[in-house]
């Protein structure tokens, strides 16, 4: 190896090792966001009381494929004598790590030169949202990212050969049974399927494991866990149209201005979950017809999501992040990376309202003033991050 590829491979490593311990950091000494760590607690109670009432309380809105997860957290805390939060954050985590590091190796593998894959290496490992939302919020989105873009690269790496449909879809469906949205990179695959067997194997495989992971609960337990299920739409003003529709929303995040939805705003929060389906199908339309690489019709099915979703939380902005830089789409200057930049902050948002609307202790935001700083830090460091992208080719 040599020099100035060890090196380049220390630094990845770098990143990546302070990213995760910047993390466990955060996640060791906060309790988080209070609605999503207590819905944890109350779904690890159920399962290991009653494992098929899981959904009884209406509080875990996702397929059941992250429920061993859940429980194993659930054990180990009880073992190990500490709080169940710090268990429940780890593997998310762990996840982000998992992404950065196979963003670092198909980079490699697609040619990209060090300077590229340390950028982009270090948009997942010191990005502010994925720092937040794994180590603070307890939310497990990189957990569902991760599975579903290695589906991605086993596609487009053609890592299994004649069974990559299978092994693609398989793993696409595994993100999806954590979290729904992860399916849509199936869609970006049909523009280079060899066969429509290989299509229906895809598709198929990325459906049926997120399904099956919820029959037995629907059928011991139909009413909730339906419900549960197709309850939660997000929430309206810390981004996407929702922002454009009523731009009042913006200050009931950052001060908690009291703000009355209109009724523009009512409409597309009830037609959210068509109008993405919708224009992600157009999208994936659109990458099939022009026989787009998988690596960027992913990229535009993604943007397409920012885009299109009304209720645009921070979490949205991890499921296109990995895919930009290996989609021919890069960080950027000027205006898109000032651009770029805000939209990232605006998952900064949340720590700034007041104590009693985030569920955090009073003395808990002086450290969240450290958090803040280090991930603007982060953030002028590694330049534009999440919409911070231009087209190369």
């Amino acid at each position: 190896m040599r020099r100035d590829d060890r090196t380049l491979l220390l630094a990845l490593g770098a990143l990546i090792v302070i990213g995760t311990a910047l993390r466990l950091w955060i996640a060791f000494t906060n309790y988080g966001f209070a609605y999503d760590i207590n819905s944890a607690y109350i779904t690890a109670a159920l399962l290991a009381t009653h494992p098929l009432h899981a959904y009884q309380d209406i509080r875990y809105p996702y397929p059941a494929g992250y429920f061993p997860v859940i429980l194993l957290c659930h054990y180990l805390a009880n073992w190990i004598g500490i709080a169940f939060y710090k268990v429940w954050k780890v593997p998310a985590i762990l996840c982000d790590a998992g992404i950065a590091t196979l963003l670092a190796w198909t980079l490699r593998r697609l040619g990209a030169p060090g300077r590229e894959r340390l950028m982009a290496v270090a948009l997942v490992a010191l990005g502010p949202s994925f720092i937040l939302i794994s180590g603070y919020h307890g939310q497990i989105d990189s957990a569902a990212i991760l599975p579903a873009f290695a589906g991605l690269i086993v596609w487009k790496l053609e890592l299994g050969g004649n069974r990559r449909a299978w092994y693609a879809g398989l793993l696409i469906g595994l993100g999806a049974s954590v979290k729904l949205p992860p399916f849509f990179t199936a869609l970006a695959l049909l523009s280079t399927a060899r066969s429509r067997r290989e299509t229906v194997i895809l598709l198929g495989c990325a459906a049926a494991v997120p399904a099956l992971s919820v029959v037995p609960f629907l059928l011991d337990n139909p009413g909730p866990t339906w419900r549960s299920l197709t309850y939660n739409n997000g929430v309206p003003g810390l981004g996407g149209l929702s922002v454009l529709v009523q731009p009042s929303l913006v200050p009931y995040w950052q001060h908690g201005v009291v703000f009355v939805p209109n009724s523009l705003t009512v409409w597309f929060y009830e037609k959210q979950n068509w109008i993405v389906g919708l224009s992600v199908l157009a999208a994936a339309v659109f990458a099939y017809r022009r026989r787009l690489d998988p690596l960027p019709a992913a990229a535009l099915i993604w943007v397409t999501v920012y885009v299109a979703n009304f209720d645009w939380a921070l979490p949205v902005l991890h499921l296109g992040v990995p895919v930009l830089p290996a989609g021919g789409l890069a960080p950027t200057r000027g205006r898109t990376a000032t651009a770029a930049r805000s939209t990232c902050r605006s998952g900064l948002l949340p720590l700034q309202r007041p104590p009693a609307r985030l569920g955090l202790r009073p003395a808990d935001h002086a450290r969240m003033g450290v958090i803040r700083r280090i991930a603007d830090r982060a953030d002028s460091q590694t330049g534009a991050t999440g919409l911070g992208i231009a087209c190369r080719s």
